[in-house]
């Protein structure tokens, strides 16, 4: 499988709010329910910036906690510990956060690689192109389900004390690769707990990629496809609509 990495400088100095607040690529919406939680990413650098106090804008200036955050996340997703995560996440919780929010350097370090046994399948289903994936979707390709259920758990504890719910929707919704999501890269890994969580937060099983392949055509294992199977018995008039919305 051809991995196709862009390359990016490393930013050596973050400088004000307003010009080191940069939205990463989501120029696809494939979310959930049209709702207000479906953020434009005109407005996401103004949202996100709110969601920080004065004191943690002024913190995340710091060149060093940010590359700090970035590798001890990086870490814990490529060794499988999620105790390391839990303890980045309580030692700093506004840059991880912010790491968690807006980061791709994933996409720059080569660590985006489908495990063999399922490269073919990745190249069918999402594509040959792995790119500008953020830090969630890097712990669903390296079957780090745990630490991908700690990230969404810290975001959502995170952005509802801070009155910003629907960032969740902007971060899980992002697009990688060739249209994917990350309940497409859920979907395809077989990380079943994730996806029932995803589904929940209004992820849309139905939003096909660019090669015209939705989440549920992704689904590899059996206890994937019943977690797909359950929501929509569950949910009819939820899946209802997001068929609808791909008409």
């Amino acid at each position: 499988m051809v991995i196709r990495v862009k390359e990016a400088a490393h930013q050596t100095r973050l400088t004000n709010p307003p010009e080191y607040l940069c939205p990463v690529k989501c120029s696809v919406w494939h979310g959930g329910l049209p709702n207000k939680a479906a953020i434009s990413s005109l407005s996401f650098t103004q949202a996100v910036t709110s969601c920080f106090t004065p004191n943690e804008l002024e913190d995340l200036k710091d060149t060093k906690m940010i590359l700090t955050s970035r590798t001890d996340l990086k870490n814990a997703i490529l060794h499988g510990r999620p105790y390391t995560f839990t303890y980045v996440i309580a030692s700093n919780p506004p840059i991880v956060l912010y790491t968690l929010l807006y980061d791709t350097w994933m996409s720059r370090e080569g660590c985006l690689k489908f495990d063999r046994a399922l490269s073919t399948q990745a190249e069918t289903l999402l594509g040959d192109i792995v790119d500008n994936m953020n830090f969630l979707q890097l712990a669903c390709l390296h079957n780090r389900e745990k630490i991908a259920l700690q990230m969404l758990d810290f975001l959502c504890k995170e952005l509802n004390s801070r009155k910003s719910i629907d960032l969740l929707q902007h971060t899980i919704s992002h697009i990688w690769g060739q249209g994917n999501t990350t309940l497409h890269l859920a979907s395809l890994i077989g990380l079943t707990n994730l996806v029932k969580r995803l589904l929940e937060h209004d992820m849309n099983p139905y939003a096909k990629n660019d090669l015209g392949y939705s989440s549920v055509d992704c689904a590899t294992l059996h206890e994937t496809k019943k977690a797909f199977w359950r929501f929509r018995i569950n949910q009819p008039d939820q899946m209802a609509m997001f068929l609808e919305k791909i008409v």
